[in-house]
């Protein structure tokens, strides 16, 4: 019998020797910060994106279910409370347990734009670059020995969003028009300014705000104004409006992605927040008439 339960011992011993540590567990609120964790954690941490494929994160609330998942995480990590104001509760539930929490958006938005009203600051890839910073601190602060590994991969992430930045500036500097018409919500401040292009959006900042008929008009005649020749629309929200002002005007109809989320077809194929970048690029070259 003794001869039985040291043997028992030695085999669980052994287990545990070569079962190795145990992943850092991350829980994201939105697909851009699902993507800069994984890229940034790697293997090393099992990453999880609580906003499901296909549900508009501006109007998508947690439930019972989610809320455990993120009580029972070591990291989450949100953009700030104008993009998830349901964080609020949750956190005030949490009391003094639960994980690490990251506000990822915090201390670093542009004077040029409040991120209290505008929380797309993923869509300056600067901005991104710094978000990916904090979470590689956060990660390195929980598991100090991978820290090697999230150092090596955040710095290869910036250097991904650095060269997409090259890609953006050289491709949006030669041309012909500086406004586009987003038949979405108004998710591209950020990346407007950074190139010295000019949104109009249909909506506000949320996309459940009908835009009334007077501001429909207007946007018919700044289209026609500007000769513009391509009106986007959004993939997480209905394009009626933007196929009604598209038919008024006669412009065609393109897809412009915010990447606050992806479809499920997105998320099946694998499709990353960059591929979402590239497409982006190359559809404002055709409407704003690049070289």
């Amino acid at each position: 019998m003794v001869s039985a339960l040291i043997i028992l011992s030695l085999f669980i011993l052994v287990r545990m020797c070569f079962a190795g540590p145990k992943s850092v567990s991350v829980v994201t609120s939105i697909f851009p910060l699902y993507e800069f964790s994984r890229a940034t954690a790697g293997p090393s941490a099992d990453v999880y994106l609580l906003v499901p494929p296909g549900a508009e994160p501006h109007l998508w609330e947690p439930k019972p279910s989610d809320i455990k998942r993120i009580r029972e995480a070591d990291l989450f990590v949100f953009m700030g409370h104008a993009m998830e104001p349901w964080v609020s509760d949750i956190l005030r539930s949490l009391g003094g347990g639960g994980p690490m929490v990251l506000e990822a958006s915090r201390g670093i938005d542009s004077p040029a734009e409040n991120s209290a009203m505008d929380p797309h600051l993923w869509l300056d890839f600067s901005m991104s670059a710094r978000m990916v910073g904090r979470i590689e601190s956060a990660l390195v602060t929980l598991d100090p020995a991978s820290g090697a590994v999230y150092r090596k991969n955040a710095a290869g992430y910036r250097e991904e969003l650095r060269k997409m930045d090259g890609l953006f500036r050289t491709g949006l500097s030669g041309c012909s028009k500086k406004t586009f018409v987003f038949g979405g919500h108004s998710a591209f401040g950020y990346l407007a300014r950074r190139y010295g292009l000019k949104q109009i959006p249909v909506y506000g900042i949320s996309p459940d705000a009908e835009p009334s008929p007077r501001h429909i008009v207007q946007i018919i005649k700044i289209v026609r104004k500007n000769h513009l020749k391509v009106m986007y629309f959004e993939d997480l929200v209905n394009p009626r409006l933007a196929q009604v002002i598209a038919r008024e005007t006669g412009a065609r109809t393109m897809a412009l992605y915010p990447a606050g989320n992806v479809t499920a077809r997105q998320w099946k194929e694998g499709v990353t927040f960059l591929d979402l970048m590239k497409l982006n690029l190359a559809n404002l070259k055709q409407g704003l008439e690049c070289e």
